[in-house]
């Protein structure tokens, strides 16, 4: 199961443009099967066998901010069935949709925290109320204004915040080892449990957007003999020094894109993040079987 979610940066013109056929092509191209769009339009659709919801269209002026004409803050794309539409505390911030996934019910909860910086701490306030009355596993992604590596946005108290009130929750940010990435998506770690889990994030043409593509990937786990395992007894903390000595933390951290090897990369530290990370344990193991198996 796939997750796209994007910034699409307002949509400006008319939505056949090339600029805005050429969004499309990029998001169609993933083969996403849940997609989250901010900063969108209503007229803007995928086609195909997705369906959609979308918060309220803008007024042409609202919270201090111009819009325009059939712009909106938020759509979900889908190609799985929808159940039941879930009530969230501004029609025009945030929308959520029951989805049903072949790996169960999901809540898909898209969002903008604080289009601009005064709004931030109410649309914060009360989207934790939101999440706290939502019964069910959670995604809950888009422009949270937060990051948690890096430059911390908006700052260290609030993200620190921020952190505790997800794991209380126990709402795992999949994208928060990414420096200065702000557009974020989060998945209720019961979902994810016996699943594994692989996040990318694509960088994208500026004059399409300021903000990468995050792309998410959940698969039921594959049980594999062990005979016909060639890591069957190999550590990762063994892979792990095998790959530093071998590349080095800076060329490590150009293959691999995580902050533990890119800031102040140790090799404790970097296990401690592999050990709960499925997805990045995969792309070490997979460097290490490409480096040194034949």
């Amino acid at each position: 199961m796939k997750i796209l979610s994007w910034n699409l940066h307002h949509l400006e013109g008319d939505l056949d443009s090339d600029s805005n056929n050429s969004r499309k092509q990029l998001i169609m191209e993933q083969d996403a099967d849940i997609v989250i769009l901010t900063n969108t339009k209503l007229g803007f659709y995928l086609g195909g066998t997705y369906k959609k919801i979308s918060t309220l269209e803008m007024p042409l002026r609202h919270d201090g901010i111009d819009y325009q004409e059939g712009e909106n803050r938020v759509s979900i794309y889908t190609k799985y069935p929808f159940k039941n539409k879930v009530n969230t505390y501004d029609e025009y911030t945030s929308v959520c949709q029951m989805i049903e996934t072949p790996l169960g019910n999901l809540n898909v909860y898209g969002t903008i925290i604080g289009a601009k910086q005064e709004l931030f701490e109410s649309d914060y306030v009360e989207q934790k109320d939101d999440l706290m009355r939502i019964e069910g596993a959670l995604c809950y992604t888009g422009d949270w204004n937060t990051s948690f590596t890096g430059t911390l946005l908006p700052d260290e108290k609030t993200v620190n915040e921020f952190q505790e009130f997800l794991n209380d929750q126990k709402i795992a940010v999949l994208t928060a080892d990414f420096e200065n990435t702000i557009h974020h998506v989060a998945v209720s770690k019961s979902f994810l449990k016996g699943n594994t889990t692989q996040v990318e994030l694509f960088p994208v043409d500026a004059q399409l957007s300021d903000q990468e593509m995050v792309l998410v990937e959940i698969k039921e786990k594959e049980i594999k003999k062990q005979v016909n395992n060639p890591l069957h007894g190999v550590k990762l903390s063994y892979m792990l020094e095998k790959l530093v000595d071998h590349y080095g933390w800076n060329e490590l951290g150009d293959r691999i894109r995580i902050n533990s090897f890119n800031s102040n990369p140790g090799i404790k530290s970097s296990l401690k993040f592999l050990r709960k990370t499925d997805w990045a344990r995969k792309k070490v193991e997979d460097l290490y079987l490409f480096t040194f198996e034949e």
